[in-house]
Formats: C-alpha cells, structure tokens, sequence
C-alpha cells in the first residue's frame, strides 16, 4: 500500500532531497496562495482551502451525519474497536508493531534531517519509505473495519461537502466546479474525478508534506523572500494553514514555528482522511 504523499515527493524533490528547480517558482505561489491545482480526465481542475464558514457548516454536517448515523444504529468506533478486540481481529503484536514502526519512522526521518551527505539522504529515504508502506499496511487492517463506523460516515459527510465547494474550474481555475455545491457533488459519478479532488483538497488544506515545506525553506527563492519581508517590515507567511492553527512561518535553513503538537495532530488527521479515501477507492 503506497502512500500518496511519496508520489508528490518523488515529483517535486530531486534525488538529493531538494526542490527541482523548474518548479520552484510555481511550487512558492503554492505555498503562498494554498491553492493546489491538479489534472482529471484530461481537464484542469484546482482546489481552495475552506473559509471559517465552509468549515463551520461541515462540523455540522459532521455532526448531524453522526447523529443519524448513531440513530440507524451503527456502532461507534471504540465500540468496533472493543468488539474487534474482544473476537481477536484486532491483533495485540500489529498493533504494538505499529507503535514500533511510528517511533522507527521518526527517527529516520530526523536523521535525514540533520545529515550533510547526499547518499545517505537517498538511503534514509529509501528506509522510511519502506517503513511507512509497512506502517500503513498494518493501519488499512484497523481501517477497513471502522469503515462501517458511525464516525466514518459522519466524516464521508464532511469531506464531500468541503470537497464539493473548493473544487474549482474555469479558464482562471476560480470557478466552483460543483455550480450547486453538494448537492451537485453527491450525483457525480465520476469517481476519478472526486477521489482526484479529494487529494488535492487535502493538498490545500493540510499543507505539503512536511519534507517539501523544509526543501522550500531551503531554497534561495524562499530565503530571498523572507528577507524582503523582514527589510519592509511585513510579515511573510505560509498561505497553507486552517483557522484555529498557529501560522507556519518558515524560517530560513528550514526550521518551523509551528509547534511539535500542532504537527503531530494535523499529521494524524490528514493519515485518517488519506486511509477514509484509501479504503473508499481502493
């Protein structure tokens, strides 16, 4: 099972761990704008983030599919999870193996950070890479009975109606794609399309991978700007954030003032709402 992330970093990251060149330039408008474009059935398409009151009516959605979900009767997800424990589908070594795998993963990847020769950026590469694909191979296992929870529905709610309105089309790519927003979304039958929408929405919303964002930071370009900013005395930051999250400023050499827990919760909701589409497509 591939991460979709890798395939984002293998088009944008050189073997040597940095920004490709060509693409610099488009990547910082990226950054700076949050607006992720992308390619369907031949057609561009482009994805927004979503403004506080798209966000507000999809906690509602959310809410009010939870609630009917609840009502039909489907179980929640620590009832599943007590349920698969309990008839030993939930196996107590994977999980811990899981654990282990998460810790691993970590440290490799901070060792990629902090070393200052290329082959051995590759072969930390090549090692979490491989990692990962072990660690989400373990984690499909658990999502693919929570599928079926009311939490799992509640969120396919949510997502489709976030989706639905920040999907954008036209000449300009500023558009909305789905002219009747949801309603229009929840007809589509091209499921191409959607689960391509799908991605490029979390694009937007959550941010590059981490690892692209330090290459940005890297590169001359983003230094270039942030010295402007500092000179002129405006305050220069990332246009890829959500509201009710700390801005992530990048500093030059590729530090970043979010903090270690606003990454590791946006970290964890972007893998449950890649495996939710994983598990819908797949």
């Amino acid at each position: 099972m591939l991460d979709p992330n890798n395939q984002v970093i293998s088009q944008i990251l050189g073997d040597d761990g940095q920004v490709r060149p060509e693409i610099i330039d488009d990547l910082l408008v990226e950054v700076v704008s949050g607006k992720s474009i992308f390619e369907s059935d031949g057609q561009l398409y482009a994805s927004r983030q979503p403004t506080m009151a798209e966000l507000d009516a999809g906690r509602i959605v959310y809410r009010r599919r939870l609630f009917e979900a609840r009502k039909a009767g489907l179980p929640t997800r620590m009832e599943m999870e007590a349920r698969a424990i309990q008839l030993g589908i939930f196996d107590a070594e994977d999980r811990q193996q899981l654990r282990a795998l998460e810790a691993m993963i970590q440290r490799v990847n901070s060792a990629r950070e902090h070393t200052g020769d290329p082959r051995q950026k590759v072969e930390l590469a090549a090692q979490a890479h491989e990692l990962h694909t072990r660690m989400l191979d373990l984690r499909m296992r658990e999502e693919e009975v929570f599928y079926h929870s009311a939490e799992t529905k509640a969120e396919e709610g949510r997502m489709g109606y976030l989706v639905s309105g920040c999907t954008l089309a036209g000449e300009l790519l500023d558009q909305p794609f789905w002219e009747k927003g949801w309603e229009d979304f929840k007809k589509c039958t091209n499921h191409g399309l959607v689960f391509e929408a799908r991605n490029a929405f979390l694009r937007a919303w959550h941010g590059l991978p981490i690892k692209i964002i330090r290459a940005i930071a890297r590169t001359g370009e983003w230094r270039a700007r942030w010295k402007a900013a500092r000179e002129t005395g405006h305050r220069f930051s990332m246009g890829c954030r959500r509201p009710g999250t700390p801005t992530n400023e990048i500093w030059p050499g590729g530090r970043t003032s979010t903090t270690r827990s606003t990454n590791i919760l946006n970290v964890r909701r972007r893998r449950r709402s890649e495996t939710m589409i994983r598990c819908r497509t797949g």
